[in-house]
């Protein structure tokens, strides 16, 4: 299940709630490419027990773009 969704520039992160778990995905969204597969490219994946928790990385890495495509891009 889909908890939320963000987008900021380049990025789109999402948190999805699966088997008591709470998945941070964090993809680089190319607008130029055609293909469907490859307009979302995943650069980060994490789980956390915990939905705040999850929701605070996922602002954290959204919040400043560039430093997250430097560090995981």
């Amino acid at each position: 299940m889909l908890v939320c969704s963000l987008k900021n520039q380049s990025l789109y992160g999402e948190i999805e709630y699966r088997w008591d778990s709470y998945i941070v995905r964090v993809y680089v969204v190319n607008r130029n490419e055609r293909d469907i597969d490859q307009q979302f490219v995943k650069i980060y994946t994490m789980s956390f027990g915990n939905g705040v928790k999850a929701e605070d990385r996922l602002i954290e890495l959204l919040e400043h773009p560039a430093w997250t495509l430097l560090r995981f891009g």
